[in-house]
Formats: structure tokens, C-alpha cells, sequence
């Protein structure tokens, strides 16, 4: 069963900082922001599209969603007739 991706929702204060070009930093104030978006889960690890490994490679993942486990599952491609 694959379940529907949950919409995260986050409120945030976020604030401007920036410096001028004599060198003097600004700041603005703080302001609430409500975030809100889908789970994203991303596989890095330089492997390219039917590329064949003949040794150990390191995969990362990275997410903006707080992970339990991770499994790598190799797929086979199937011939259709």
C-alpha cells in the first residue's frame, strides 16, 4: 500500500540581513511566515542512468523530513514480449 504524501506545515520567523557596500549591516524585523510543502526525498551519490557498478559506491539521501530507515532496493528491468 503506498500512502499519500502528507503536505508539511511549518511556521517560521525569517528576517533580512544584508550589508551595504561600506561594509554596514541592516537588519529587518522578524515576521511569521507559514511554510508549507510536500516531503521531498533525494538520492545523491553520482550514479547516472544505466551506469553499471563494478565496485562499492556511497549513496546519500537527503530529505526535509525527518527519516526513521532508509532501504536501497535494486530494480531489475523486465523484457516485455
Amino acid at each position: 500500500m503506498v500512502s499519500r504524501p502528507q503536505i508539511i506545515r511549518k511556521k517560521k520567523e525569517v528576517l533580512v540581513r544584508v550589508k551595504d557596500t561600506r561594509g554596514v549591516s541592516h537588519e529587518s524585523k522578524p515576521i511569521s511566515v507559514n511554510l508549507k510543502g510536500k516531503p521531498i526525498l533525494l538520492l545523491e551519490g553520482g550514479v547516472g542512468p544505466n551506469q553499471v557498478l563494478r565496485e562499492a559506491v556511497d549513496l546519500k539521501i537527503r530529505s526535509n523530513i525527518n527519516l526513521d530507515s532508509v532501504n536501497y532496493i535494486s530494480l531489475e528491468k523486465i523484457q516485455m514480449q
